[in-house]
């Protein structure tokens, strides 16, 4: 998951993003779909592209499955 992989907590994460951590924790499981704006700036705090933040999300579902 990318964003352990950068060394950060969901609370951490989702007051970067202005959201919650319960929200955050629902895109993180796929319960929840993120606006466009946030999609944006959660690849620009974890360093990556919105294409690399989707593809390792489906893998992190499947996964999880």
């Amino acid at each position: 998951m990318m964003r352990k992989e950068a060394g950060l907590t969901q609370a951490q994460l989702a007051e970067r993003l202005g959201i919650s951590r319960t929200l955050l924790s629902f895109y993180e499981t796929g319960r929840a779909i993120a606006d466009w704006e946030t999609v944006k700036k959660m690849s620009a705090e974890l360093s990556c592209t919105v294409g690399d933040l989707y593809r390792n999300a489906l893998i992190d579902i499947i996964q999880a499955s």
